[in-house]
């Protein structure tokens, strides 16, 4: 499959994406991806603008769509494999995704302890990471391993807290509220909540909404970013 034929593939594929038929589309994108990584390495294109410069922008886009179609067909190791390309992309301009999806595809394919090992590196070494605790706390509600999920939670908050950081904070609390609500401390759902709007209000020009706990997990987002709330501010 040469480069026109890839990204003609990319693009079949999205006339069942929008009709929400995955497994479809995951049966043109998988070998699409796939041929798409070894003319990659064939060029020697491997950071973000080799990439771009030879695909196109749309094909760097198109990365978030893929990964969404790996995890609703459960093709956990595919997705794993996909992520892990991401991190290993020198220049690569969203890292924080693909390493909440490689601790995901871990967990899902019951190896919990290593989506845990590696979300604890990657939180000692960037301890105002706030999607990376409101992720592990999430997997571990997932896991069903509700005191761990509260202690690292709460961990978190602990360490947030003491940053400066107001669109940081906003987008922890918004996250948080979610997690504590999974938990059933309502009390600390609440205080999130309020914490979230006292942090948006610093913000000159407020980035994103304050989420409704009406809004499920596979719902779209109500930042507007296209994505769904499990994959954006459901973190």
């Amino acid at each position: 499959m040469g480069k026109d034929e890839i990204l003609q593939a990319i693009q079949d594929g999205y006339k069942g994406f929008s009709s929400g038929r995955t497994e479809e589309v995951a049966a043109i994108w998988l070998p699409a991806w796939n041929a798409a990584r070894d003319l990659l390495a064939q060029k020697g294109c491997k950071s973000e603008k080799e990439i771009r410069d030879f695909l196109g922008e749309d094909f760097l886009n198109w990365f978030f769509d893929l990964d969404v179609v790996l995890m609703e067909n459960d093709m956990h190791n595919e997705r794993l494999d996909f992520n892990r390309y991401l991190m290993a992309m020198p220049g690569y301009l969203d890292p924080d995704n693909p390493r909440m999806n490689v601790a995901e595809s871990l967990a899902s394919l019951n190896r919990l302890e290593e989506a845990e090992s590696m979300l604890s590196g990657w939180l000692e070494a960037d301890p105002f990471w706030g999607s990376g605790w409101t992720c592990r706390a999430n997997i571990l509600l997932d896991n069903d391993r509700k005191d761990r999920a509260l202690e690292i939670i709460e961990q978190g908050m602990t360490m947030m807290e003491s940053s400066a950081d107001a669109d940081n904070l906003e987008l922890f609390y918004q996250n948080a509220e979610l997690v504590y609500r999974r938990l059933g401390k309502m009390e600390k759902a609440d205080y999130c909540a309020r914490k979230a709007r006292e942090s948006s209000s610093d913000i000159e020009s407020k980035q994103m909404p304050a989420v409704s706990i009406k809004v499920g997990r596979n719902d779209p987002c109500p930042c507007g970013s296209g994505k769904k709330y499990k994959k954006c501010c459901g973190r």
